[in-house]
């Protein structure tokens, strides 16, 4: 519960600065410009949490998280509509499944990056602890696992449990300030983006019909010949 409560920033905030993102977009037309600005608070907040310790104060690091969530969430709601910009509406459902592949694939590796990050580290940094068989334990990719809070307090020696601490607050360092190399490549990246100029008409000439009904068909008619044809009791007409 406590956990949720302390990456509340990160989630509302996010939200609100996707609905923002959308707001901007409509407005103004142009999403390269928001993109750059998306990129500048995430790549700032990942400096910013790379300095945090255990004395960083509650205010502190919920003030990074929303800084954080202003670039993420600004980004989110803006990314589909550059992908189909440049697309006819008629591939609107194809270019969305592709993106949203593209979206969850990237979303894997943003979860198994940082978690060979962290576990490296600790496996580099556990070999200081005086307790040799906790720095077993951090080793061999397994480092992620015990970082929780119900192993931490588990220890019952305070010299010792302020050592695994440290261990694990440089390895969140170390996988921070990559992140600020993966976002300041994506910032990089989004000057050489092109940016095409949002349809304000919509193509409406694709899409499924709706079968006419019977009394709607003109009298005479073949259709309507057949039609009755067939109430009747007999076949097609010859």
């Amino acid at each position: 519960m406590l956990s949720g409560v302390d990456t509340l920033p990160t989630f509302a905030g996010g939200l609100l600065c996707a609905l923002l993102g959308g707001i901007l977009l409509s407005k103004t037309g142009r999403y390269k410009p928001l993109h750059l600005i998306a990129y500048m608070p995430i790549t700032v907040a990942f400096g910013l949490f790379s300095i945090m310790d255990t004395d960083t104060h509650p205010a502190a690091w919920a003030w990074f998280q929303l800084l954080c969530a202003a670039g993420s969430g600004l980004m989110s709601g803006i990314l589909l509509p550059a992908v189909q910009a440049p697309l006819d509406e008629t591939y609107v459902a194809t270019s969305t499944g592709l993106w949203s592949f593209a979206r969850y694939f990237g979303c894997i590796w943003g979860v198994a990056i940082p978690s060979a990050i962290f576990n490296n580290e600790c496996s580099r940094l556990a070999g200081g602890l005086a307790d040799k068989r906790i720095a077993d334990m951090l080793t061999g990719g397994r480092a992620y696992q015990y970082a929780t809070a119900a192993f931490v307090n588990g220890i019952e020696d305070e010299s010792t449990r302020r050592e695994i601490v440290n261990v694990f607050t440089g390895a969140l360092r170390t996988v921070w300030l990559i992140g600020i190399a993966f976002a300041g490549v994506g910032f990089l990246l989004v000057f050489v983006e092109q940016e095409i100029g949002l349809r304000k008409d919509l193509n409406t000439e694709f899409g499924m019909e709706e079968r006419k009904k019977d009394d709607d068909l003109p009298r005479g008619s073949d259709d309507g010949m057949e039609l009755s044809a067939i109430r009747a009791g007999g076949g097609p007409p010859s």
